[in-house]
């Protein structure tokens, strides 16, 4: 935990729970306000808080209190509390994996006839992106040349391509596959269970299943 002084501007805003830019080691971070108290007792040089984090940041009053009493009931320091309780992404901007896309610029291919013949390679690069009206990803290009990335570097270098980096997004369905219907074979027990709830007549009626963890209840 570190000290902090408060801005006269955010005086009336920062409470335990919200959530705070603040400068360590000359760089922001984010993290959460403990407490907030009117001397700190300390005579060194104190920094002061930066700003206030967006106000989906903040930790409702409730939330703060269990946290405190977790920490005070198991003996464990509040900060580690808190990074149990706060998914690490929470404080972390999303950034997604860039994709490098390639295209040839007019130069490149004002220059495909004069191009250097030592370097076939990159002259068949040329040539087949002239035949595009599109950027090509670099990725893609490895069944033409053997390293892409490396002789897009150097043409671009040239003015001959331009490299143009896009967010990946990334679709949650190319992750699901079709699945398949499995066929479940039920003990005695589960079916007789099975049978006494299907029996039943229509309407609201409860249940009890007894038995210890993973008995297949």
């Amino acid at each position: 935990m570190f000290i902090y002084k408060i801005p006269a501007s955010l005086n009336n805003i920062v409470k335990p729970g919200t959530c705070v830019n603040a400068p360590i080691n000359r760089r922001m971070h984010a993290g959460f306000v403990v407490s907030v108290r009117m001397d700190s007792g300390y005579k060194g040089k104190i920094l002061s808080i930066d700003s206030i984090r967006e106000t989906e940041f903040h930790l409702p009053e409730e939330l703060w209190q269990t946290l405190e009493w977790m920490a005070h009931y198991y003996i464990a320091p509040l900060g580690q509390v808190l990074k149990a309780a706060v998914p690490n992404s929470y404080l972390k901007s999303y950034k997604p994996k860039n994709i490098q896309f390639v295209e040839i610029t007019p130069e490149g291919i004002n220059n495909i006839s004069t191009f250097d013949k030592k370097k076939p390679a990159q002259k068949r690069l040329l040539e087949s992106l002239s035949c595009v009206d599109e950027p090509v990803k670099i990725a893609s290009l490895s069944e033409l040349i053997s390293s892409p990335y490396t002789a897009c570097g150097q043409l671009e270098k040239e003015g001959l391509v331009k490299i143009i980096l896009q967010p990946q997004i990334t679709d949650p369905f190319d992750i699901m596959g079709p699945g398949e219907v499995k066929a479940i074979q039920l003990s005695k027990e589960q079916q007789e269970i099975v049978n006494t709830v299907q029996s039943t007549e229509v309407g609201f009626h409860s249940y009890l299943l007894h038995g210890v963890t993973s008995s297949g209840k």
